[in-house]
Parts: structure tokens; sequence; C-alpha cells
């Protein structure tokens, strides 16, 4: 089993049991601690099954009765937990604080205190005290954080925009003037991809009837066995959808040879070229490798690319990282993905999208060439805030 994979899955089990223990101490004297019960034990379900998929080469197994179950799981599990840790933590050392401050005070002034609550207590001028409905609001606050975030989750996993991008080009032949590409990218075909959502792309970039259709890697997100449904996805493309691997692709066992079989262009350190208008075009296949998140970016992977420049065809460069971006000043056009448009934003700009990458969104410029990153077609995670899922429709046009 991967390292990262078992590091998170007992971190996540870990949190999860002490979280479970901090709630229970308050709620453990009300009706709703069995609500609080229930909650844990539908997330060490999750766990569990996350772990048995995790040791057979996939995360979860393909047999999880619903899909909302596994939104549920993987939007506490890796969203909500850490926020409840940290906050119980703190809840706890604050009450350690407060009992240190008693103690310091002396015990006369404690017997005091405890005289008085426990007159509190035994008055019943109150139905529910203060202190019982914290206690119950701790035993429900998992689920009421959970369920209503998991049905906000379902709905951005259904929908996607057609964003439109004109863009300007010194280098670009007179004949290509007008030119249109459906970009598409991080389709991450699994638990999070409904047989709809991926008819529904299909229809919507077929519609655009492009000149060009490209796809930007992450294909599937981490199992082989939705490979076949992926490739019957980019087969219904129209015009032959031309594509690059992803960091989720190549763990993927047989990923490129199953795709290269079935017949689909994936460029892997490739090119090729099309007529389009009557005029070639060459479309650059990057392949991914981890130093593509290092400073050290694998340029000898760049030049031994390069060097199948058709000098008399326009390039594409076609690469699922956008800062490859800085390492190709030569090519006019980069088409990327990866990011997700930052997937968690708090506003278009601001959130983890600027915070990881140069490039996470949309269009940037410079005097001689420029990049589109995608925020892409699909999700590996299930919610989205402020970064919409998309195809991006470029027209090229003659600086």
């Amino acid at each position: 089993m991967n390292r990262f994979i078992l590091t998170l899955l007992l971190t996540m089990l870990v949190l999860n049991a002490l979280v479970w223990l901090m709630l229970w101490l308050r709620a453990r004297r009300t009706q709703w601690q069995w609500a609080l019960h229930g909650f844990f034990v539908l997330q060490f379900v999750f766990l569990w099954l996350f772990f048995r998929g995790a040791a057979r080469g996939i995360m979860v197994d393909r047999n999880v009765a619903m899909q909302a179950f596994i939104v549920v799981g993987y939007l506490w599990n890796l969203l909500l937990l850490p926020v409840f840790f940290v906050g119980a933590l703190i809840s706890v050392i604050v009450n350690a604080f407060r009992c240190l401050l008693t103690l310091l005070r002396g015990r006369q002034e404690r017997r005091a205190q405890l005289a008085a609550a426990r007159q509190r207590e035994e008055s019943h001028e109150v139905a529910v005290s203060r202190r019982q409905f914290l206690a119950g609001a701790a035993a429900l606050l998992p689920a009421l954080a959970t369920f209503p975030l998991s049905i906000y989750a379902g709905s951005t996993m259904r929908s996607f925009r057609i964003r439109e991008l004109t863009i300007p080009l010194p280098t670009l032949p007179a004949a290509l003037d007008g030119m249109t590409i459906s970009h598409l990218a991080d389709l991450h075909v699994g638990f999070f991809s409904s047989p709809k959502a991926l008819r529904d792309i299909v229809e919507a970039s077929n519609a655009l009837e492009a000149d060009l259709t490209v796809f930007a890697g992450d294909l599937v997100t981490n199992s082989a066995l939705w490979i076949p449904d992926a490739i019957e996805t980019l087969r219904q493309l129209r015009p032959a959808v031309i594509l690059c691997e992803g960091n989720h692709d190549i763990v993927v066992r047989n990923f490129r040879k199953t795709v290269k079989a079935s017949g689909l262009r994936l460029l892997v350190n490739e090119a090729v070229t099309e007529k389009i208008r009557g005029v070639p075009v060459q479309i650059l296949g990057l392949p991914w490798t981890p130093l593509d998140e290092e400073k050290n970016f694998p340029t000898v992977t760049m030049r031994m690319l390069l060097r199948q420049r058709d000098p008399a065809a326009f390039p594409i460069l076609l690469a699922h990282h956008p800062h490859a971006w800085d390492h190709c000043d030569d090519i006019p056009l980069t088409l990327a993905g990866h990011t997700h448009g930052g997937q968690l934003m708090l506003t278009p700009s601001i959130g983890f999208g600027p915070w990881m990458y140069r490039y996470w969104s949309g269009l940037y410029t410079r005097p001689d060439s420029a990049l589109v990153v995608s925020n892409g077609t699909g999700n590996w995670f299930p919610l989205r805030t402020c970064a919409p899922m998309e195809i991006i429709h470029i027209t090229l046009r003659c600086a």
C-alpha cells in the first residue's frame, strides 16, 4: 500500500477517535449522544472501506452502496474533521485553564462556586439548562455540519459552465484567425462522476463545433476500474480528442497501454499534426513527472519534446501542469489543467489556487505567448467553492 495513503488513513482514524471522545465527554448525559455514536460509527465504516480498497490498489472499493455515503465520508474526514479537532482541542485547553484559575483562587471560593452550581442544578425554573443545550449541540454538531454541506457539494458536482476566451496571438497564421478549441481537463472519472454528467459534458463540448478538441490530463481519479467509462466518454467527443496524461493517471496500472490501445491519441512526450483550415497545427503532449511540482522542472524532458517541433506547423503545447508555461517560451499557446481553479476558494482570487500555483485559472498572457488553465470538468474531491467546473471554448485571433 502507498505509504502516504496509509499515513492518511491512520491519521484520520486517530483524529476521529479523539474528536469522538472529546465530544462524548460533553454529551454523555444527554439523549443525543446516540446521534454522536451513530455518526462516528459511520465514519469508521467509511475508513474501513477506504483502507480495504487502498490495500487492493484502489482507494475505495466499487461496491460502496451510495455515492452520498462517499461524499459524506470525504467531506468529514478530509475537510471538517481537522477543523473539529482543532476546535475541540482549543475547548479542552480553555477548560483546563479555567480549572487552573479556579484552583489558584483558593479552595474557599471554589467551595462557594460549587455550592452555587449545585443550587442552580437543583432549581427547576428552566427546563433545559445552558449546559444541557451545549452538550446536545456537541452531539449533533458533526452531523449538522456535514450533511447540509454534502447536499451543497452534490449540486457543485452536477453543474459546469462554458467559459468563452478570445486570445490574440502574434504568430497565428492568418488562415487560422477565428480557429476554435474545446479545452477540457481533469475529468476524474470515478465515484463523483455519474453517467449522466459524462454525457452532458460530451454533448456540451460537441455542441461548440470546435476545430480542435483537447484534454489536458487526469482522465481517471485512482483506479483502472474507471478506464473503460473514461475511454468511452472521450471517444464520443468531436472532433476526435487529443490528450496528455496527468498526475492521477500515472498511478493507475497500465493507464498508458490501455488508453493507447483504445485508439485515443494520448501524447506521452509525443507530437501529432492536424490539418485545420488547410494549415498544419502541431500538438505536443508533455508527460507528467513528480518534478512538475518542484522548482527543478524536468527541462530535459521538455527539450526532448521540443526537438519534435515541426517548423512548418503552428505549435500548441498540451501539459497537465500549468507551470510548464515557464519553460516553453517559443510555444505561442499552452493548454493546462491540474489546479481545479483552486477547488476551495473564498473568492475567485483568494484561496488555494493562488496559494499553491502561479497560474491557477483562466487566461495568462505574455507579449508572444498565452496560457489557458482549466478548472476541470470533474472532481476527485466532492466540493467546489468559487471554482466551478468548466469547458473552455477558445477562439484564436491574429494579434
